[in-house]
């Protein structure tokens, strides 16, 4: 169960000569629940990119459904409950993908709220996806195994997530700014992350790691990918078991 941690840390930032306070609030993503189509995740508490020390890892075979997990759901209230696409600033993460030349990657969806007009679904009205591997930004330049962060503001086109609808396909994947005009005021219901594909059709593996939702409000949202809080639990026992020996 995805669990938001009760204290904020504020950071102030100077903007225009004046003080903007930019309220920071860090997520654990973990298995606990919510998590469709689990391929078998391993969790590496020592092995992050960005504001996190930990990811998830996945490496899922031809034939194996893909990871569905969704970080935010606004029906039950918590992260990004009351706001529309258009109140996104910016997101970001990092992959670290075991074969950058499959064009595969883990990639991002955007679920908006049906309204009962011209909804795509009975339950959403539109469903927006970056996908960075199958939008072929990736890797001229990368090597496998190296932690890549993608990002809605790059000005490396390479690394800049561009999102496409359901009703539209990647070759005429937006930028964030495109998109917002586009779907700007559509309420977000749900954000969730993927890897692999729906009924097994492809094989992936690689790791994710400090999700990044900002908001226009100045709310910077820090999704880090934990286990379950049990094992998390016995994390610390062991190292408090560790520190009594040293003792």
């Amino acid at each position: 169960m995805m669990k938001a941690k009760l204290m904020l840390m504020c950071a102030a930032a100077l903007v225009g000569g004046s003080v903007a306070s930019a309220a920071v609030v860090p997520i654990d993503v973990d298995l606990e629940a919510e998590l469709y189509g689990d391929p078998g995740v391993q969790v590496n508490m020592t092995d992050g990119a960005g504001f996190s020390g930990s990811s998830w890892h996945v490496n899922i075979p031809a034939g194996v459904n893909k990871l569905f997990k969704w970080v935010a759901w606004t029906p039950e209230g918590g992260p990004l409950a009351g706001y529309n696409v258009g109140d996104i600033e910016n997101i970001s993460y990092y992959t670290k993908d075991g074969n950058v030349s499959d064009a595969k990657d883990w990639y991002l969806q955007i679920y908006t709220l049906e309204t009962g007009s011209g909804d795509a679904s009975s339950w959403f009205k539109n469903r927006l996806t970056t996908e960075p591997g199958y939008l072929s930004q990736a890797n001229a330049g990368d090597t496998d195994d190296t932690w890549v962060k993608w990002d809605t503001s790059s000005a490396d086109a390479n690394t800049k997530l561009k999102f496409y609808s359901q009703a539209s396909n990647p070759a005429s994947a937006l930028d964030f700014d495109a998109l917002k005009v586009a779907h700007g005021g559509e309420a977000i219901k749900g954000l969730a992350i993927n890897s692999g594909d729906t009924g097994g059709g492809w094989a992936y593996e690689g790791s994710i790691s400090s999700l990044e939702v900002a908001m226009n409000d100045g709310t910077v949202y820090q999704y880090s990918f934990v286990p379950e809080p049990a094992s998390i639990a016995l994390l610390g026992l062991g190292g408090l078991a560790l520190l009594r020996r040293r003792k």
